[in-house]
Parts: C-alpha cells; sequence; structure tokens
C-alpha cells in the first residue's frame, strides 16, 4: 500500500447543447444586462473548498488475487480492511489488513483472493466501527467469461455559487448552463443499470483545475455508488493536471505501477481477456510522449491474445472543437496500428465521436461526462457522433467486442462492433 499526502450513425443528437438559434438571441443580449450580471457575482462570497477527503470507501485496482480499497481521510487514521466470501456469515474474516500507522491517504490490500469470484469488504476504524462496506469481484482469468466495462469522461465540475446567482439566459452566456454536473446521474446509471466489472475515466476528473479540495464534490460524492463495486481507472486531463502537474489526481488513485520511473502517469492491467493500457497526454513534449511509445510498444507485444484496449485524455482524432492531436499521430498512432489495438478511447473534446476504422483501430471521443457540451462538425471518416451526456459500455466476448455509447436518459446513441 502506498500511504503519501441512438441517434442514428450520422446524426447528431442535440442532447442539451445551445442551439444556433439559441446562440443568436444570446448575442443579442444588451450589453447593460450582461454588466448587471457580473456585478451581480461581487456581491456572492468565494465558494469554499472541501476537505480532501472520499466519501466512504473505494475500489481501486482489483487483480485476480489482491483487491485494494483506499480511503481519504480529512485527519490521519489507522484502519482496518475485512475481507469475507460474499454472503458468507459474519464471523472470522478470510482476510484482514491493517496499518501499521494513522495516515490519511489509504490504500489498503486484501491478497490471496480466488480470480472471478465475489467479496464482501469491511472498512473500520482504530475502535472497530463501521466506516464503510461494499462488494468486489476479482478479475477472472482469460476466457473465463465475457467482461462488460464501462467510460466516460470530462466529468468533474463544481458548483459555482456565483452562475447559480444569476439568471438562465446568464449562466448559459458564460458557459455555466444549468445542465451540467450531471456526472452522478451518469454514474449511478453506471453502477445500477451496467453494473461493470471497471470503469476507464478519459480524464478531467476535477474541475476547474484539479485542486485537492474539489475532489470531494466533483468527484467522490457523485461517484460513490458507482466506486464501492467497480474499481475506476483514470487518466490525467489537462484540467486535473493544473494543480502540480497532477499530483492531487495520483495520490488519490491507486493505480497499477509498471512504467519504467513508477509514476503511475501511465500504465496498463489485465482483466480477464482484455488488456488496457492508460497513456498521459497532458504534456506537449516530444521526447516524453515518445518514451510512452516505446513502452506501449513493449507492453502491447506481451499482450497479443488480448482484447487491447488504450485510453487517454486527448483524441489522436477529432471533429469537435480541439481536433486531434499531431503529437498523438506522430508518436503513438503508428504504435496502436503496428499492434493492431482494438479500441481506442479518448475526452477532451465534450461529446461522443466515432472514427471508421484508421489504420485498422476504432477511434471514439467519450466526453460527454457532465460538463459543457461542445458540438461536434461532421467529416471525413466520422461515421457517428452526439452532443450529448453519455457514457460507453463494452461487453469483450470470445471474438466479439460489442460497444454502446448510452444517453443521460437512457437513449442508445450508438452502436457497433468489432471482430478478432
Amino acid at each position: 500500500m502506498k500511504h503519501r499526502e441512438p441517434a442514428p450513425a450520422g446524426r447528431v443528437w442535440e442532447g442539451a447543447a445551445i442551439t444556433t438559434a439559441t446562440r443568436r438571441a444570446l448575442i443579442a443580449v444588451p450589453l447593460t444586462c450582461l454588466l448587471a450580471a457580473v456585478a451581480l457575482l461581487a456581491l456572492f462570497p468565494a465558494q469554499v473548498c472541501q476537505p480532501f477527503a472520499s466519501e466512504g470507501a473505494y475500489l481501486q485496482h482489483v487483480t485476480g488475487s489482491e483487491a485494494t480499497v483506499a480511503v481519504l481521510t480529512e485527519q490521519p487514521r489507522r484502519l482496518r480492511l475485512e475481507i469475507r466470501p460474499e454472503g458468507a456469515a459474519q464471523g472470522e474474516p478470510l482476510f484482514t489488513a491493517e496499518e501499521p500507522a494513522p495516515v490519511r491517504v489509504h490504500g489498503l490490500r486484501a491478497r490471496g483472493l480466488v480470480p472471478d469470484t465475489r467479496y464482501a469488504y469491511a472498512v473500520r476504524d482504530e475502535q472497530g466501527s463501521l466506516l464503510a462496506a461494499g462488494t468486489l469481484r476479482t478479475a477472472p482469468p482469460p476466457g473465463r467469461r465475457t467482461v462488460v466495462f464501462a467510460a466516460l469522461g470530462d466529468s468533474g465540475g463544481v458548483a459555482n455559487e456565483h452562475a447559480l446567482a444569476l439568471p438562465a439566459w446568464a449562466r448559459r452566456l458564460i458557459g455555466r448552463a444549468d445542465d451540467d454536473r450531471q456526472q452522478g446521474v451518469l454514474a449511478t446509471a453506471i453502477a445500477h443499470q451496467v453494473r461493470p466489472d471497471f470503469v476507464l475515466h478519459t480524464g478531467d476528473v476535477v474541475y476547474p483545475d484539479g485542486e485537492r479540495c474539489r475532489y470531494r464534490e466533483a468527484f467522490f460524492l457523485p461517484f460513490a455508488p458507482l466506486l464501492q463495486s467497480a474499481p475506476l481507472y483514470p487518466v490525467l486531463g489537462n484540467h486535473d493536471a493544473r494543480t502540480e502537474g497532477g499530483a492531487p489526481l495520483l495520490e488519490a488513485f491507486e493505480l497499477p505501477v509498471n512504467d519504467a520511473d513508477r509514476t503511475e502517469r501511465f500504465y496498463s492491467f489485465q482483466w480477464g481477456q482484455v488488456h488496457v493500457a492508460a497513456l498521459d497526454s497532458t504534456r506537449n513534449d516530444e521526447d516524453y510522449l515518445a518514451a510512452q511509445a516505446r513502452w506501449l510498444d513493449r507492453d502491447l507485444a506481451a499482450a497479443a491474445g488480448s482484447w487491447r484496449v488504450v485510453f487517454m485524455h486527448h483524441p489522436p482524432f477529432s471533429r469537435g472543437k480541439y481536433r486531434g492531436q499531431p503529437l498523438l499521430r506522430a508518436h503513438i498512432v503508428p504504435v496502436l496500428e503496428r499492434h493492431r489495438v482494438h479500441l481506442v478511447l479518448s475526452g477532451h473534446d465534450h461529446n461522443y465521436q466515432r472514427f471508421a476504422p484508421i489504420g485498422g483501430v476504432t477511434y471514439v471521443v467519450t466526453g460527454g461526462g457532465g460538463v459543457k457540451l461542445y458540438p461536434v462538425e461532421p467529416g471525413e471518416g466520422l461515421v457517428a457522433w452526439a452532443v450529448a451526456y453519455h457514457y460507453v459500455v463494452a461487453e469483450a466476448g470470445e471474438s466479439v467486442l460489442q460497444v454502446r455509447a448510452v444517453g443521460i436518459d437512457g437513449r442508445e446513441l450508438d452502436r457497433f462492433s468489432i471482430a478478432r
């Protein structure tokens, strides 16, 4: 442990995006009204940050034989993890892990577990009082069963008391529409309707700057129903990296450690017949990306018999506000094509996009996780898109990977399959 401080393909589903007519109407708002709205902001005090603490326990890295349960506490505490087979009678736990000293960042790890088995876990404090409880399922051996995982990104909106004081037209004008902050609805839908083995987050976990004091509101509270039973694996987004290069995210998450420098900024893991590699796209540095490309080349070469999934924050290809990233196309895309990666997921553009396979690789942008949506410009290679809050669900069987994009209202936005 570590202790440290459908819309049918080719059509746009507008969702809650601002229409052209609305945008024109907003532009026509008299300047005096805008100035009055800005002046109104000054009447309200700044938002108070919350402690860097979680909402109970949350699952982290899980393998076939190990599982990490994490907790962030406001004050240093000494915690104990208890693991039992799900449904077993109360009594002596199968496994316990107790911290040797009080800490704030808790990574409680259970070892010696059985693959593809459900367990119940409990976290207790120094006096034996129950702090949190949940369930987990260990990863299966390759080929044992279908693996289900979900993905979403750009979810980390936080409340803005200044904006909430404004009328609706003013909130939309300054980009604080009242349809923001939908991450809790999406996370709850994933938890109860999908029940995934694990979840991938394509970055921008916490807006606006990835501060420690925003994690509780932007992430731990809205994601609580999901985090208790499914491990969530994130990558750094540009907003996450604004505070100390992303240090708060790396403190909050217990991620696989298998990059050469043991940074957890990029990593990989195996879940049954699915191999997942996570990349750090937040540095506009050719040497850094080239080093990741060399690591990725070795990592994917060792996963030749698996479904290969790669995710990062910035998209190599996009028809959204930011377009694709040339440095990723120069350094990462050749590796993806060489190893015939089946699916690449990214965020950054706040919408859903799917491209026809490029060099044999299917690219999906899933950045509709809860903050202000961005438009999509149809163009070459783009076969499905939606301007809507959504998440992605993938089911990896023996020979087919089935993928769906699901809107916040439960409507299927896109569906496709990849065969091997």
